[in-house]
Formats: structure tokens, sequence, C-alpha cells
């Protein structure tokens, strides 16, 4: 049988990738029992992540942007969370020491692991909706995602912030962001803030999945810190909530740790 002819990209599957995937299968139930799995072993998803790092290592595209799919199906909450960004100099994060932030892309796939033009609304759904920086000395690159409109935690968000860091923060995929997306502006071992950007004001919730999330996101935080490749890779985890409504280039701070 003849090969085809069709444009193939890379395969590319990290742990994290393929857990984010069978998670987002799962029920609310379920997804609370795996939280509070890593939450008792957290060794495992950092393990997970170390693992993810290491396959993202292979991966080595610096010299070809980061792909920007026009004809990708519209997603209403996310899409107009991205513009709002867009449409601002800078975007004031309300925390306890307010800082900013300045958007600079969007719709980031960091690793490409599907057929091209196959299955649009999976391939964006895989990555970060946008990708900003926090000015300073040194600047911060910060990752942000917005949590689905049918999630009621920000469980699943946070596995896919974890699992684009991952993949985008080794030193060659660091090497092609400072060149497409930081234009040589932020050190090659950065440190990360990481975003989970909430926009249904619905979506607050007090369920045992958001609270364990937050616990999670913490534990992974401390936990990352003490592993000897990671001890300055990550910053801060965020869920932060948007005003869609009467946005004025700023966002509340639910939690951070």
């Amino acid at each position: 049988m003849a090969a085809s002819n069709e444009s193939r990209v890379e395969c590319v599957k990290t742990a994290l990738r393929e857990r984010y995937e069978r998670t987002a299968r799962l029920d609310e139930e379920a997804r609370l029992r795996e939280c509070v799995e890593y939450l008792e072993n957290p060794a495992i998803l950092v393990a997970e992540f170390a693992d993810s790092f290491l396959t993202a290592e292979s991966y080595d595209q610096r010299e070809q942007d980061f792909e920007h799919d026009a004809d990708l199906p519209r997603r209403r909450v996310g899409d107009r969370v991205t513009e709002l960004l867009m449409g601002v100099p800078s975007v004031t994060v309300l925390d306890r020491i307010p800082y900013d932030f300045r958007f600079l892309a969007r719709e980031i796939v960091p690793l490409r692991s599907e057929l091209k033009g196959h299955d649009a609304g999976d391939r964006r759904a895989a990555g970060l909706e946008y990708v900003g920086v926090i000015d300073g000395e040194p600047p911060v690159p910060v990752l942000g995602v917005v949590q689905r409109a049918n999630e009621s935690s920000p469980y699943l968000a946070l596995l896919r912030l974890l699992t684009c860091l991952a993949e985008v923060s080794t030193d060659v995929q660091m090497e092609r962001a400072n060149r497409y997306i930081f234009k040589d502006t932020v050190p090659q071992h950065s440190s990360f803030d990481l975003q989970i950007l909430v926009a249904d004001p619905s979506a607050e919730s007090a369920s045992p999945l958001a609270t364990f999330t937050k616990d999670l996101a913490h534990v992974f935080n401390v936990a990352l810190k003490h592993e000897w490749q990671f001890p300055k890779l990550l910053r801060n985890i965020s869920c932060l909530h948007i005003d869609l409504d009467d946005f004025d280039a700023s966002l509340r701070v639910d939690w951070s740790v």
C-alpha cells in the first residue's frame, strides 16, 4: 500500500498528556478520587511531570513558529476571554500585592500530536488559551487556560496547565518560545506563573473537588521545588476570575499558591 501523502507532524504523547486525556473522560466522582490519590501521593504527579518533561526534550522544532489555526471552531467563552485580554495594554491581577501582565499570544499547543487539519477542536482543547509576561527583572512568563463552561471545578484545567508547562519549559522549547513569542526577553531558565481563568460566575464552587484542586496545586508546587531538575521552574499557580460583562482590565484572585 502506498504511503499517505497527508502532511503529518511528529507524534509526541507525554505521560501527563495521556493522563489529561483519560481524566477528561471521567465523571466528577472519578476525578475526585484521582485528585485525592494525588494528594495522598504527590510524588506520583511529580514523577509524571518529570517523565513528560523528559519526553518533551526530544521534540525539536526550534526553527518553526507555533501554529495558529485560523479555522478552529469558535468557543464563545474562551474566545471572548482572549479577545478581552488582547484588547488592553496590560491586565492587573488583584492579588495581595497586585501585579500586571501583558498578553502576548493565544491558542498555543506546545507539542503537536495529531494529523495536521485533523480534529481541530481536540487540538485546540489540548493547549493554552493565552501566553503572557510579567515585566520585571527578570520577566516572568505566564501560561493561562480558561476553565471550560461545563466544568464545575478547575481540576481538569490544572492538569492541562501542568501538561503544557512540562511540554513548553524544556531548553529547546524555551528557545523556540523566546524566538516567536517572548522575543528574547525572558531568561532561558525561567520561573513560570500559571493561571486558571474562570469566566462563568456560576462555576465558583465549594465542591470537594474544587477545594482539593487548590490543595493539589499547593502540594505540587511545594514538591516540585524539591526536585533537583525543577527547583525554580514554577513560581505561582493561581485561579482567577474575569468579569466578561464589565471587564476593567483586572482579574480577581480566587486562590494563589
